[in-house]
């Protein structure tokens, strides 16, 4: 039985937009879940904005989050760029989950990106980065997980004896009475381990319809 099908459309150098749409029924049922996948091109002289560092292209998110988009009846949206927001320099060891064992290295300038869009937006639940190998911390601000997405290959930079990892996103659903997949009730993630029995760490509940967010 096919629960899902997923559609694809690429808007230049806005982002990369994944809609998934029920399809157990010949009717299409509610988007039940947004992610975003943005592209970081500074690297590749594709920059507008220099003075923003990486994230400049991540302006352009402004804009797409804007109607039609809002229109949308709410899902929650999970973002995934590459290069970290300066935010993520914000926690301590006291109030994230995970490692931090390198820098943040993010843009010099904060553009305001995380609150004056994803914030402000509302339907931003989690955000997903990259680029720093050797941290694998997931923390909470305004309401927003932000995450490292976790270092896993093996022909880029990581650490002796540190297991190489990825973070896995499980979204559950809600079953309507008329037996259908609903609404997201949760989402969840845990880190696997490169080792003899794929060992899972740090399991989290990154959002729930029950859970009141921290500020």
């Amino acid at each position: 039985m096919v629960l899902a099908t997923i559609t694809w459309r690429w808007v230049g150098l806005k982002p990369l937009v994944l809609q998934t749409n029920q399809s157990s029924t010949s009717t299409s049922l509610t988007l039940a879940i947004t992610p975003r996948f943005l592209l970081s091109l500074a690297m590749a002289g594709l920059n507008p904005l220099s003075n923003y560092g990486f994230n400049a292209p991540l302006q352009n998110f402004i804009a797409y989050m804007k109607p039609p988009m809002a229109k949308k009846p709410f899902a929650p949206g999970l973002v995934y760029f590459h290069i970290p927001l300066p935010e993520f320099a914000s926690f301590g060891a006291s109030n994230f989950t995970g490692v931090r064992q390198e820098g943040i290295s993010s843009a010099s300038i904060n553009s305001g990106f995380f609150n004056t869009t994803m914030v402000e937006a509302g339907e931003v639940k989690a955000v997903f980065i990259g680029h720093d190998h050797l941290n694998d911390f997931c923390g909470q601000m305004t309401g927003i997980q932000l995450c490292y997405a976790d270092g896993f290959r093996y022909h880029a930079y990581g650490k002796a004896r540190w297991s190489r990892r990825a973070r896995v996103v499980l979204a559950s659903l809600k079953k309507t009475d008329e037996g259908d997949w609903g609404a997201v009730k949760s989402i969840k993630a845990w880190k696997p381990l490169d080792d003899e029995h794929l060992t899972a760490i740090d399991g989290q509940v990154l959002w729930s319809k029950h859970l009141t967010p921290k500020l």
